[in-house]
């Protein structure tokens, strides 16, 4: 890839390979919370259809604790808005990486674009996975 461009300074080449590692990364982390979210929504889904007193049991920390549906759904409820500033944190340092790889390869004359992702959480993991493996 990069690495074989003759003539290239070989500081701006490791530079352009730290950052597509650094992004790629960051889209694997992305996806690995959307999925967080996932699960922790269809809990919420589970919840609703059982009374608040009844037991449960939720793993935190590799310790199972025993509570009732009513102390544990806000719980999970705070989670999944926990999870999303996390991957809207992700996505904004998603944003950063890519625009210091587009740089990286102006300096390198490397033509290959590198597309900005679209406004939804899902449609970004999608796409950036999609930039990831092309």
């Amino acid at each position: 890839m990069a690495s074989g461009q003759k003539g290239q300074d070989p500081a701006v080449v490791q530079r352009l390979q730290e950052l597509e590692k650094e992004r790629h990364d960051i889209i694997m982390k992305m996806q690995e919370l959307e999925q967080q979210r996932s699960e922790h929504r269809l809990v919420i889904q589970a919840f609703e259809n059982v009374e608040p007193t009844r037991r449960c049991f939720r793993m935190i920390g590799g310790v199972l604790v025993e509570r009732t549906v009513a102390e544990i759904r806000p719980q999970i409820e705070d989670s999944i808005n926990q999870i999303g500033n996390a991957i809207h944190t992700l996505e904004k340092q998603q944003e950063k990486a890519s625009g210091e790889l587009l740089k990286v390869k102006q300096q390198l004359g490397i033509a290959q674009e590198v597309r900005a992702a679209p406004a939804s959480s899902e449609g970004k993991a999608a796409t950036a996975a999609a930039d990831a493996s092309g």
